[in-house]
């Protein structure tokens, strides 16, 4: 489980279940396998709901919620409560207003693709502590996915225009990423350097630099641990955390996948 400032994820194996609940905001529901429920929202029955493959459902507040699952089959869930301004920002990007969204589902072989990594971070995090930004990265490019979705399912598919960020913007975001490295980095702290929204700089952010605000994070940590590891006789633990790193194990896993070898080697080979 995780649980932001405003976003909540969870991520679970149901079995058979009743649920019956009154949402006061749009939750998702990502569903990794095939499932099979009675569902109601509201007034309006559903009826018997059936899937054969990986699933998004957008279930929309101020609506009473009863599922009553069976014990046929179980599947990988995730359960996702985005920021509301992620919602709205989403749905004006699209000509969608957002307080008319209702009830939507859809199969897809991408939706598994997006289910199976916030499970995967979310398992991967039961043994590190959380890292906010790689999360909440995930969960907007949900709600960007969900609402390209459901504008096409609308008949809504017209966009804004989006030119990103300005020259100034992304100095802003840069210089703040580089005090900050070794502490922790929100997607909301880098979207206020550049006065948008959450969701609004994800995708803005994006467009400019063709990389993700996660990605771009960790590059910069990866590219301080190097200097540090060529140029100073710090002990590999001590640049880990000077690097934003929860400890050595995890600055070493990512470096190897960027570098190609292990911190301890990369200071051996840059020696000689």
């Amino acid at each position: 489980m995780y649980c932001g400032s405003e976003t909540r994820v969870y991520y679970q194996k149901p079995v058979a279940h009743h649920v019956d609940v009154h949402l006061d905001r749009g939750w998702l529901v990502l569903c990794l396998g095939g499932c099979r429920s009675t569902a109601a929202i509201g007034s309006d029955r559903m009826g018997v709901a059936e899937s054969f493959g990986p699933s998004i459902t957008y279930m929309p507040p101020d609506c009473d919620v009863r599922v009553c699952e069976d014990n046929a089959r179980t599947s990988d869930i995730v359960l996702v409560a985005p920021p509301v301004q992620s919602f709205e920002a989403a749905a004006d990007l699209r000509n969608i207003k957002p307080g008319t969204m209702s009830y939507f589902w859809r199969e897809g072989a991408a939706i598994g693709k997006l289910t199976r990594s916030l499970r995967d971070m979310l398992l991967i995090n039961e043994f590190h502590r959380f890292d906010p930004l790689e999360i909440e990265t995930c969960v907007e490019y949900v709600v960007a996915f969900l609402t390209e979705l459901y504008a096409g399912e609308i008949g809504k598919t017209r966009r804004k225009a989006n030119f990103g960020l300005t020259t100034r913007q992304l100095r802003n975001v840069a210089d703040f990423v580089d005090a900050n490295l070794e502490n922790t980095v929100t997607l909301q702290a880098l979207a206020e350097q550049a006065g948008l929204s959450q969701h609004h700089f994800a995708r803005q952010f994006r467009r400019a630099t063709g990389t993700s605000a996660y990605h771009y994070v960790l590059t910069k940590r990866i590219l301080k641990a190097m200097a540090l590891l060529a140029d100073t006789e710090t002990l590999l633990s001590e640049i880990a955390l000077a690097c934003g790193f929860y400890d050595h194990a995890h600055m070493s896993n990512h470096f190897a996948k960027h570098v190609s070898v292990r911190p301890a080697r990369y200071r051996q080979i840059i020696r000689t």
